[in-house]
C-alpha cells in the first residue's frame, strides 16, 4: 500500500460549517409537519456529508499516525 496524503484541513473547516448550518434546520424541519420535505431532506443531507468528511478524515488521520 501506497502512504496517503494527510487530509487538508479545508475538509475539517468544510464539515463545521456544514454541520453549524445543518443540524439546526435539520432539528427545524423535523419538528415542523414535513420533515421530508425539500429544506428537511437537503439538511440532513448537508449534516450526513459534514459527518462523512469528519469521520473519514478521523480515519485517515488514524492511520497515518506514528505508533509507539
Amino acid at each position: 500500500m501506497r502512504p496517503m496524503a494527510p487530509a487538508r484541513w479545508e475538509d475539517v473547516v468544510l464539515g463545521v460549517l456544514l454541520l453549524i448550518i445543518g443540524v439546526p434546520r435539520a432539528i427545524i424541519a423535523v419538528t415542523q409537519d414535513r420533515p421530508l420535505g425539500t429544506e428537511g431532506t437537503l439538511s440532513l443531507a448537508c449534516v450526513v456529508l459534514a459527518l462523512a468528511l469528519l469521520v473519514h478524515r478521523s480515519q485517515r488521520r488514524s492511520r497515518t499516525a506514528p505508533r509507539l
